[in-house]
């Protein structure tokens, strides 16, 4: 036998062979493969999923293709786009913004009512895209973003997301400059609007003046939309001798008016650049502009103390009404705006001045005479006034025009005008009676135009209206294509004032009561007279500050201020200082206003208070219940109050028989005053036996304005009030626990005598009646010995009122013996009826007066 390390040495070389070591690497080397291949798979299979974005789908709908581009990719630059037309507006958006796609719409009806116009062109663009330019060129962070382009000048849209407004903007945005030409014309543009700004530009020999390309950009950059802009006006003088008419005598001079009051000139040491000329306007228009507009951005609403602002720094006089800014000259604006020149008129010899100067009031005007016109338009458009010229201008040979249109300078006819209501059916027959039928049939253009519905005298009428157009000679190729322009000018204007009429009915504006005449007395009397108030009261700090709402997109302060249902427009007077919110009485007029305005500053103007009745009306879930258990019907529920009805509750309360608690409620989002309510129902249906003597109310002061004695520091609160005694009430501490023994027994020990006696007799059993019994008894005694002992008494005649007292408390310890002996015969407590009878006889109403 072979020794045994040799033989553990052939063994391990029998094993560690070449071939062996070979396998066991390869072993080695397939699990470590393994190993890392199943690390690989868990790794990759438990990484959350990454998707790519799916592509930019299109924003707006195909319909609107034709007017509207959509550049849903984000590929656009304003550079290369703006040299296609004159005015282009982009409209940047995100598919995802919520604001984005309620502005979609608005913007889409914009683009439709201004498409006739080739030189103006909308678009959209998606500037949320990671692949597109817009993205990588812009940092924009909040969207929409509305911006207009012309040439080299750009402006953003501030204003309202609405139809109306930006259609307003865009025609503002399209001619941002008026020419002057006279000074009655240059009154008018003082009288329309809160701010003019006049540059003296002429222009000779083809060349533009200095200035004037800055001018034009800064009237640009100024329309954003927002009412303070829409109501300021750039205009050009060209003429050098109106310019030495208004005070202008150097080529770029410009002035800013404001009416009445103020005047600026343009500083010459500043640079006249476009930036400048903004901050010029802004700067000046804030501290002196007559009307102050509440307007926010929709962005940023929420955060904006603009209305705390002016409140912290005046009183404010706010108008409360619809704009509608598709046609200018607002009558309630016009007027609010004259009133408030009048307030703040300082001029010295105006105020030394006895009597009320007179003043360019404007006068009413009535939005339903436009809207008359407009439609008047849009049925010329549908004749087509291309084919109408061409009819009238068919006609010139075969129609005597001076018998045709009476001569008229309206081009009317002469009986028409003198036309009387009783002879109209007589006279109608005779008119143009010339006129037949078969000259329109001569012409194959009239025919043409005409097509079945359109009679004779009504192409007659549109023929008299251009007669002067039509009936000139065209000489010349340069004549025919001027006539030829007009024509196409006078369409495009037919078309808009169609276009705008019909926006004004697709936005279905409230209606007004133009039957009102608001301007009732243009020349008040001298004790109706505002003149200089805003001036007198500086040293006091109680000048009105002159603001406008708008009802229609701000209806949330009108819900807040309980004035819902109140006819508009609204008048309200706001003075932080004195804690006065005074709404104006009555129909909006001079008259009404003038005496609302000295009333307050002669402190007369009732405070208004919030009601909850005058808020928007919400629905009532509780309401829509068909069926109601019959035990729940004759459950204790709490009285709702509100504000009206707690004043003639609580603060007007007369002969009342019964307490009243009431719970003060910060709302059903207030969590105190959520956890609170269940003790409280708890404590009204303890007392829920006792209607006649205790009655239990709950209000929420979040939707009703109290008096400033009831703005409690903490809510809820809990405050209970005597019958027939209006000033004692008692206040729930707010050191104690808000808990139900606490509550029971504040209330019994503030509410009155005979419910604390009912109370204590009710809830008394056998054992409760026996130690009372013997109690009373012993009270009794003692009342007895104190009797005798004061009529005893030689001092009697002075311990008489005191005697009577005694007395009084014995009788009624009488009373309740013998009811607690028959208590005690008959059940284990005092019946309902026999503590009510006791309650009532003459014996305790004598002693709770006492």
């Amino acid at each position: 036998a072979l020794p045994l390390d040799v033989s553990v040495t052939d063994f391990v070389l029998k094993i560690f062979t070449l071939k062996n070591m070979t396998k066991c690497l390869i072993f080695i080397l397939g699990v470590m493969a393994a190993t890392s291949i199943w690390d690989i798979i868990v790794e990759v299979y438990s990484r959350p999923t990454v998707l790519k974005p799916k592509g930019p789908r299109p924003f707006f709908s195909n319909h609107s293709s034709s007017f509207l581009t959509d550049y849903y990719t984000g590929k656009f630059h304003p550079d290369r786009a703006v040299g296609r037309s004159d005015l282009l507006v982009a409209m940047y958006y995100a598919p995802w913004s919520f604001h984005s796609r309620q502005l979609k719409h608005p913007f889409e009806v914009v683009a439709l009512v201004l498409r006739n116009h080739k030189n103006i062109r909308f678009v959209a663009v998606n500037c949320w895209t990671t692949t597109g330019e817009c993205r990588n060129m812009y940092k924009i962070y909040q969207f929409p973003l509305i911006v207009a382009y012309s040439s080299t000048v750009y402006t953003v849209y501030q204003g309202e997301h609405s139809v109306d407004h930006i259609y307003r903007w865009v025609v503002n945005v399209r001619n941002p400059l008026h020419v002057i030409r006279s000074t009655k014309q240059l009154d008018e543009l003082k009288r329309n609007s809160h701010t003019s700004v006049v540059g003296y530009f002429p222009f000779k020999a083809m060349n533009t003046p200095y200035g004037y390309r800055a001018f034009a950009a800064a009237g640009m950059v100024l329309q954003t939309g927002l009412m303070e802009d829409e109501f300021t006006r750039f205009a050009v003088v060209t003429s050098e001798r109106m310019a030495r008419e208004i005070g202008m005598r150097f080529e770029g001079d410009i002035a800013m008016y404001i009416p009445d009051d103020f005047e600026f000139q343009w500083s010459y040491g500043t640079a006249a650049t476009a930036s400048n000329i903004v901050d010029w306007v802004r700067h000046n228009r804030e501290e002196s502009s007559p009307i102050k507009w509440l307007q926010y951005n929709k962005n940023t609403e929420l955060m904006s103390e603009k209305f705390a602002r002016i409140l912290n720094q005046s009183s404010m006089l706010l108008l409360v009404t619809f704009l509608t800014p598709i046609y200018r000259g607002q009558s309630d604006i016009s007027l609010f705006t004259e009133l408030a020149r009048e307030y703040w008129n300082c001029k010295e010899e105006d105020l030394l001045s006895i009597e009320v100067p007179e003043r360019g009031i404007v006068r009413q005007k009535y939005i339903s005479q436009a809207l008359a016109n407009d439609r008047l338009a849009c049925a010329e458009v549908m004749e087509d006034v291309v084919k109408m010229d061409s009819c009238c201008r068919s006609l010139l040979p075969s129609v005597d025009w001076n018998m045709a249109c009476a001569s008229s300078a309206k081009f009317r006819w002469e009986d028409e005008l003198h036309a009387d209501a009783n002879e109209q059916q007589e006279i109608s027959q005779k008119r143009r009676s010339h006129w037949t039928e078969q000259v329109l049939v001569a012409t194959e253009k009239c025919v043409a135009v005409r097509n079945g519905s359109l009679d004779a005298n009504a192409v007659l009428s549109r023929c008299c209206v251009y007669y002067d157009e039509i009936s000139q000679p065209e000489l010349t190729a340069v004549q025919k294509l001027i006539a030829r322009r007009r024509l196409h000018d006078r369409e495009l204007r037919l078309a808009d004032s169609c276009m705008r009429g019909r926006l004004y009915d697709y936005m279905k504006y409230p209606e007004r009561n133009e039957s009102i005449d608001l301007f009732d007395e243009p020349q008040p009397a001298v004790d109706l007279s505002i003149r200089g108030m805003g001036c007198h009261e500086h040293e006091e700090n109680n000048t009105l500050k002159f603001a406008v709402l708008d009802s229609l997109h701000y209806s949330y302060f009108l819900d807040k201020w309980g004035l819902i249902e109140k006819q508009l427009p609204l008048v309200i007077a706001i003075d932080a200082n004195r804690e006065l919110f005074s709404v104006m009485d009555g129909f909006y007029s001079q008259k009404r206003v003038r005496e609302f305005i000295r009333d307050y500053h002669s402190y007369l103007i009732p405070n208004h208070f919030m009601s909850e009745e005058d808020s928007r009306i919400r629905p009532n879930h509780a309401e829509q219940v068909a069926s109601v258990h019959p035990r729940l019907k004759d459950e204790r529920v709490l009285g709702r109050l509100t504000q009206r009805i707690f004043h003639d509750l609580i603060e007007n309360r007369h002969n009342t028989s019964h307490d009243v608690v009431v719970f003060f409620s910060g709302g059903g989002w207030h969590a105190p005053s959520t956890t609170a309510l269940p003790i409280y129902h708890t404590a009204a249906d303890y007392f829920s036996s006792s209607p006649e003597l205790i009655q239990f109310y709950m209000i929420d002061v979040t939707r009703n304005e109290l008096p400033y004695n009831f703005n409690f520091d903490r809510i809820p609160a809990v405050v209970i009030f005597l019958a027939n005694q209006t000033d004692i009430s008692w206040k729930y501490p707010d050191t104690l626990p808000f808990s139900q023994p606490n509550l029971l027994s504040f209330i019994l020990s503030h509410c009155s005598a005979r419910l604390r006696w009912k109370m204590a007799l009710t809830s008394c059993g056998r054992i409760c009646v026996t130690q009372n019994r013997r109690r009373l008894r012993q009270r009794q005694g003692k009342l007895i010995r104190a009797i005798h002992r004061v009529r005893e008494s030689r001092y009697r005649v002075l311990f008489e009122t005191k005697l009577q007292y005694f007395i009084k408390q014995l009788r009624v310890i009488r009373r309740v013996l013998r009811a607690l002996n028959i208590a005690l015969h008959q059940s284990e407590a005092l019946a309902e009826d026999s503590v009510n009878s006791l309650l009532h006889n003459y014996v305790f109403e004598d002693f709770y007066r006492e």
